[in-house]
């Protein structure tokens, strides 16, 4: 039996045809199989991760959304692995804020009623992003403290008002809810923004009230689905375009007084606040990392304003700055306050100014020094 010429040549085609058609789909395989490798091997080294921040358009939660869209593509791949949420009470202020980045996806703005628990429950659970990290009710699967993936983390900042412990409190059970679980923390860690350690230890000013908040984390949060941060007084409270006048130095004439002008403080820039906390809340392991931990912040050294800050400032302008110590008392009156005042916020004023502890946390969780003054003051 045998073929044409012509024949032979078109057995010849469909062969090739053929053959090119095997190849095709065993490369089509190929791809396959490499891309579902890269896909386990993505989700087991950088585990999708949802982080809600409280405090959106304060001092340290605005540096620490503008610091995780920095960071919200993969070193390494572009799979998005945080999705960023920032849970506000004033949604108009926070889109005057991060109106870009809403609109561009990389960050979705949630805005609630924090003073009401049920409200604000309600809008959690109906968001998209924080629906699927519900837990179905029905899966029994046993949970640990060391197994469970804690793809919800949030970061609880409140400012420091007389209904404080009721806001901050009323998110971290509402946040607990999204779990399935009014026990523990479930699935969620949570990242406390307390305040300086000796105003806490000791319940003076507003340690007083960041104190029993960080007692109920520890039960909400239990077994160690929490770690607290506890920074000395940011850097910026002394700039007179962000701080408050009680703190901040006048820079308007040459010379000015100031009651912490020879006290040495370890004070902190708050954009290291800010790192630390984006160092903990991305973590593949939080738990493991940072369970239960308390973290003292601070700067790099302890320093009065008439000397690390008043130089930094001489160094900027044409002439000498400097800064002249005065009493506590005489500053409160001078910054324009009531004599009834000097009673009530001495203490703290006292605790602060004497806060010259110098911690190495900074370095530690962030793989860098802390900003000096200096760098404060020039960058």
């Amino acid at each position: 039996f045998s073929l044409s010429t012509s024949q032979r040549s078109n057995t010849n085609i469909v062969l090739m045809i053929v053959l090119t058609r095997l190849i095709t789909a065993s490369t089509a395989l190929l791809l396959v199989s490499t891309n579902l490798t890269q896909m386990q091997a993505l989700s087991t080294t950088s585990p999708q991760k949802t982080v809600v921040v409280t405090g959106a358009t304060g001092r340290a939660g605005s540096r620490l959304i503008r610091q995780l869209l920095d960071q919200q593509q993969d070193t390494t791949t572009t799979t998005t692995t945080t999705t960023v949420i920032a849970l506000v009470r004033n949604a108009t202020k926070a889109r005057s804020m991060f109106g870009t980045e809403e609109a561009n996806g990389s960050l979705t703005i949630l805005e609630a009623d924090f003073s009401n628990l049920s409200s604000l429950e309600s809008t959690l659970s109906s968001s998209p992003l924080l629906q699927r990290l519900r837990r179905d009710p029905n899966d029994d699967t046993e949970r640990t403290a060391t197994t469970t993936p804690c793809r919800l983390r949030l970061f609880l900042a409140c400012g420091n008002t007389p209904d404080q412990v009721t806001l901050e409190l009323n998110v971290a059970r509402a946040i607990t809810t999204l779990s399935n679980s009014d026990d523990d923390g479930g699935e969620c860690f949570c990242v406390k923004l307390s305040t300086a350690q000796p105003l806490v230890e000791n319940s003076i000013g507003v340690g007083a009230i960041h104190r029993p908040i960080e007692e109920s984390l520890k039960v909400l949060y239990h077994p160690n689905r929490y770690a607290m941060l506890r920074p000395n007084i940011f850097t910026q409270m002394f700039d007179p375009s962000e701080g408050v006048p009680l703190l901040a130095v006048d820079l308007k004439s040459k010379e000015c007084t100031h009651m912490y002008a020879d006290s040495k403080i370890s004070m902190i820039d708050v954009d290291d606040v800010a790192a630390c906390a984006k160092s903990i809340l991305t973590s593949d392991d939080p738990i493991t990392d940072h369970g239960g931990n308390i973290y003292e912040l601070t700067g790099p050294e302890a320093v009065g304003l008439s000397g690390g800050f008043s130089n930094a400032i001489s160094s900027i302008q044409s002439s000498p700055f400097t800064i002249t110590s005065r009493s506590i008392e005489e500053h409160i009156i001078g910054t324009g306050l009531p004599p009834a005042a000097v009673g009530t916020i001495t203490p703290f004023l006292r605790t602060i100014g004497s806060y010259g502890t110098v911690t190495d946390t900074v370095q530690k969780l962030t793989g860098r020094p802390p900003k000096s003054i200096s760098d404060f003051v020039l960058l």
